[in-house]
């Protein structure tokens, strides 16, 4: 995709500053546009915003990059989200119900009051992970690690490779 930069007819800028302001802009432009980009594995959401509730029920995003991304009330119930990078994302009061997060990376994930019912989160990393109030009836931690996750009751630390009981 072509970037092009215009100048007012009457601006001072050296060229040097003119070709460093279009570099800037088209970067920008460029990281912009990944967050208008489909669900679809893979996809590059890293820092994006989305519509809070958004409906992503039943995508496929096997490998997507969602690092720090907004997702609060998202709507992912039976979403493939295997392998995905999930870190530091805010998933406050999303619905991931019977999701499929085997292999993930939610360290520092916020998941405030979300919904993991008949979740699979095994063999994933929830390191310093927010669980307050989140709903993890019949949730599959096997080899999951919550080393620093905040629990349930929103003081307790959930033990390395705990297989989902905080104490």
């Amino acid at each position: 995709m072509p970037c092009y930069f215009v100048l007012e007819k009457h601006t001072a800028m050296s060229l040097r500053q003119c070709v460093v302001a279009a570099v800037l802009s088209c970067f920008c432009a460029a990281a912009f546009s990944a967050c208008a980009d489909a669900a679809r594995p893979g996809v590059d959401w890293e820092g994006c915003i989305k519509e809070d509730g958004m409906n992503l029920d039943g995508v496929n995003l096997v490998g997507a990059n969602l690092k720090g991304t907004q997702l609060r009330f998202a709507k992912l119930r039976g979403s493939n989200l295997s392998n995905a990078d999930l870190s530091g994302t805010n998933l406050i009061g999303a619905d991931m119900s019977r999701a499929n997060l085997t292999k993930a990376n939610l360290i520092d994930a916020v998941l405030y009051i979300a919904n993991l019912t008949d979740a699979d989160v095994s063999q994933s990393r929830l390191n310093r992970a927010n669980l307050i109030g989140a709903r993890l009836i019949n949730t599959n931690f096997t080899n999951t690690n919550l080393t620093g996750a905040t629990g349930i009751d929103g003081k307790s630390s959930c033990a390395s490779v705990s297989i989902g009981v905080c104490r």
